[in-house]
C-alpha cells in the first residue's frame, strides 16, 4: 500500500476495511475499552473523513460506533451515532447492516425507556424484510424481548424469564444460518446479560473461548 501507486480514496476504503476487522475482532471478544482505543487512533484518518466514503461503508462505520457506545454503556453517544444512520432517510435501506442497525436500535431505545417505540418499528422491520428468502429466528426472540421491557426488578421473574429465552437461544447459537446476524452485534449475549446480570462483555468473551476450544 504505501509504495503502490494507489488513489486517496482506495487507501481509505483498505483502511476501513482492515479497522472494521480489527474493531469487531476486538469488541466480539469482549475487549470493549480496547476497541474503544482504536477507534479513537482512526477518529483522524478514519471517521473525519467519513463523509468521503461509499454509503456502505458510511453506514458500517456509524454502526460500529453505536455498537461501541452501547458496550460502554455510552448511550448518550450511541444514540447521536444512530441518529446519523436515522436521519439518511431511504438511502441506506438497500444495505443488509441497515437491518441490523435497526435492530440494535431496538435494543437502544429499550434502553432509553422508549417502550411506545417498539410496535411501530416492530411491524414496519417484518415488512421491510417479508421477501427476504431468510428469516432470522434472532429477530423474532428480539422483537419479543425487547417488548417485555422494563425488565422486572425482581431477580427470581428475571430468572424464569431467562429459562424460557435458554433453549431458544442454544438452537440459534447452534444454527450456522443465524451466525452472521450475531458477528455485527451478539443479541443472544444481550438478553443473557440482561436476564442474569452478567456482563456483556464478560459473555461474549467466555462465549468466544467456547468456541476457540
Amino acid at each position: 500500500m504505501e509504495k503502490g501507486d494507489y488513489s486517496a480514496e482506495f487507501r481509505l476504503t483498505v483502511q476501513v476495511y482492515i479497522y472494521l476487522y480489527e474493531f469487531y475482532s476486538l469488541f466480539n471478544t469482549g475487549n470493549f475499552k480496547s476497541a474503544q482505543e482504536l477507534q479513537q487512533q482512526n477518529e483522524e484518518p478514519i471517521f473525519k473523513k467519513i463523509s468521503l466514503l461509499e454509503l456502505n461503508l458510511q453506514l458500517q462505520l456509524y454502526l460500529s460506533l453505536v455498537i461501541l457506545h452501547i458496550g460502554l454503556k455510552d448511550l448518550k453517544e450511541a444514540r447521536k451515532n444512530m441518529k446519523k444512520i436515522l436521519s439518511s432517510g431511504k438511502s441506506l435501506y438497500i444495505f443488509p447492516t441497515y437491518r441490523i442497525a435497526r435492530l440494535v436500535n431496538l435494543i437502544l431505545q429499550a434502553e432509553l425507556g422508549n417502550y411506545d417505540y417498539f410496535e411501530n418499528e416492530i411491524k414496519s422491520i417484518k415488512r421491510s424484510s417479508s421477501f427476504e428468502t431468510k428469516q432470522y429466528i434472532t429477530e423474532k426472540l428480539l422483537f419479543k424481548f425487547v417488548q417485555s421491557y422494563p425488565l422486572p426488578k425482581s431477580k427470581q421473574y428475571r430468572n424464569k424469564l431467562w429459562s424460557y429465552y435458554q433453549q431458544n437461544i442454544q438452537k440459534i447459537e447452534e444454527d450456522k444460518y443465524e451466525r452472521p446476524l450475531l458477528k455485527t452485534f451478539d443479541f443472544c449475549a444481550w438478553i443473557k446479560s440482561k436476564l442474569t446480570d452478567n456482563p456483556f462483555d464478560i459473555i461474549i468473551k467466555e462465549q468466544n473461548e467456547k468456541i476457540i476450544i
